[in-house]
C-alpha cells in the first residue's frame, strides 16, 4: 500500500501547528506520516507537536538553518512515503484530504499535483479573489510558467529527488520557482479542485493589503521576466514570527 508523507516546516508555530495536526489526526485515511521540521523554535512548537504522538505517526526533525526551502528539503529527504505533501503550519484540511490525495494521484498518475487553496474568512470578497487566483494558477501552466499555492502540493518522492528539491538560495517564491523547475524537468503537473485546503490570512493582516499585493506582484513579475528572486527586497518573516493584529 502507498504511503503519504506530510512535511511541515515550522518556526515558532505553537499557536497554529496544533490546529493543523488535529485536522490530520481526524483523517479518514490513516496511511500517512507527519514530519514536523523545526528550525529551533523558541516557543512550545516542538512540545505541542509531540503531544500528538498517540494520535499520529509523527516525527520531529530539527534543522540549524531557519529557511523554509531548507526545511522542506530536509523533510522530503527523510520522508518514507511514495508521495510527499508540503504543508504550512497555518493551514487546515478536511477529514478526506489524505484520501483525496491518493485518489487523485492514482487517477492522474501526475508527478506533481497542485490543489486549490481557500482563505479561512467570512469575507466573500476574499473568497472570490482567491478562487480567481486558483483559476489563474491553472492558466499559468498553459504558458509554461506554472504558479500555485506551495502548501498542499503533492509530489512523487522520486520526482522530488530527481529535480533536486527546493532551491535554498531563493529569497522568496521558492515554491513558485520549484513549480517552474518541475516544468523544465518535464514532470507531469496536474491542478485539481478535488483536493482543497484552507489557510489563515495572517500574512495579509500583518502586511496590510497594499504591502501584501506589492510583495506578491513584485515577486511574481520578477520570477516571470527575470528569474528567481535571490535579493532581499522586503522584510519577509517566516510563519510564527509574523505578528498579526489581535481581533
Amino acid at each position: 500500500m502507498k504511503l503519504l508523507s506530510v512535511v511541515v516546516p515550522v518556526l515558532n508555530e505553537e499557536k497554529y501547528l496544533p490546529l493543523l495536526l488535529d485536522s490530520f489526526a481526524n483523517q479518514s485515511e490513516k496511511n500517512f506520516e507527519v514530519l514536523v521540521v523545526d528550525a529551533k523554535s523558541e516557543d512550545k512548537t516542538v512540545e505541542n507537536a509531540e503531544k500528538f504522538k498517540d494520535r499520529l505517526d509523527i516525527r520531529v526533525i530539527e534543522t540549524e538553518r531557519k529557511n523554509v526551502a531548507h526545511q522542506r528539503n530536509a523533510g522530503g529527504k527523510a520522508a518514507k512515503g511514495d508521495y510527499v505533501v508540503f504543508m504550512d503550519a497555518d493551514y487546515l484540511v478536511k477529514k478526506n484530504f489524505v484520501e483525496s490525495c491518493f485518489l487523485e494521484a492514482e487517477k492522474s498518475d501526475a508527478d506533481l499535483i497542485i490543489p486549490f487553496s481557500y482563505p479561512i474568512t467570512s469575507n466573500i470578497l476574499w473568497k472570490i479573489y482567491f478562487t480567481f487566483q486558483n483559476i489563474l494558477c491553472v492558466m499559468s501552466n498553459l504558458f509554461g510558467k506554472p504558479f500555485g499555492v506551495a502548501s498542499g502540493n503533492l509530489i512523487k518522492k522520486e520526482s522530488f529527488l530527481r529535480m533536486g528539491g527546493y532551491n535554498e538560495s531563493v529569497f522568496v517564491f521558492e515554491d513558485q520557482y520549484f513549480f517552474q523547475v518541475a516544468k523544465r524537468h518535464k514532470l507531469k503537473i496536474k491542478y485539481t479542485n478535488k483536493i482543497k485546503m484552507y489557510f489563515s490570512l495572517r500574512r495579509l493582516e500583518k502586511d496590510g493589503i497594499i504591502g501584501y499585493f506589492y510583495f506578491n506582484l513584485y515577486a511574481a513579475f520578477y520570477l516571470i521576466f527575470k528569474g528567481p528572486v535571490f535579493k532581499k527586497f522586503y522584510d519577509y518573516q517566516m510563519g510564527g514570527q509574523v505578528k498579526v493584529k489581535e481581533k
